[in-house]
């Protein structure tokens, strides 16, 4: 049993299975038939409200879905809107943004932590027009257990490590506070391991 796929006019995989493993082929099949995973959780979903309210201009809406005491802040070196601390700065900061016709803000998720922190790169545009010209940010962003937008810190995109020190930071002073001997055991080893070192194991590993 053959299994292909194709890209344009070029088959890109192949799979061969013995006529006794049908149902092996046909479950691998229907894993490469489906749509990739989303990635996802209560954080990205909650900023996803926020910026439709944004896209609508409804700067009302946009309060609903943030907390009282939200922390927005912004770390670019070179566009920097500061730290608004309230609803109220918040949208203003937002209204300014609109004022300067920013039109388009379209998010990619790229890590999450939990289920509320997620770090995003976002697509600044002036209209959702294909090709149109814009920018990219990343930005941490943080949801209440009331599943509000309560924190946002937005970041250069070659400022990758500082974002994701960001969100393992708060991740462990938030979520996994209940197990941050072993959150910690496991974010050393991670981030060893990506500056090419090997893990601490115990001697009966």
């Amino acid at each position: 049993v053959s299994m292909s796929t194709v890209t344009g006019d070029l088959v890109d995989r192949c799979e061969v299975f013995d006529v006794a493993d049908l149902d092996a082929a046909m479950a691998r099949f229907d894993d490469l038939s489906l749509p990739p995973a989303r990635l996802e959780n209560t954080a990205s979903r909650t900023y996803g409200i926020w910026l439709a309210a944004y896209d609508a201009q409804d700067w009302d809406a946009m309060s609903e879905v943030m907390a009282e005491d939200v922390v927005n802040d912004d770390r670019r070196r070179v566009v920097n809107g500061g730290i608004q601390r309230s609803r109220a700065a918040v949208v203003a900061n937002m209204r300014a943004i609109a004022d300067v016709r920013v039109r388009n803000i379209e998010p990619s998720v790229v890590a999450t932590r939990g289920d509320r922190l997620a770090l995003l790169r976002l697509r600044v545009s002036g209209n959702k027009r294909p090709g149109a010209f814009g920018s990219d940010v990343l930005t941490v962003v943080e949801a209440d257990t009331d599943n509000r937008f309560a924190y946002g810190v937005a970041f250069e995109t070659d400022d990758l490590d500082a974002a994701f020190a960001e969100l393992d930071g708060r991740f462990g002073a938030g979520e996994a506070a209940a197990h941050a001997a072993v959150w910690s055991v496991v974010h050393r080893n991670v981030a060893g391991f990506n500056r090419h070192l090997l893990p601490s194991f115990t001697p009966d590993m």
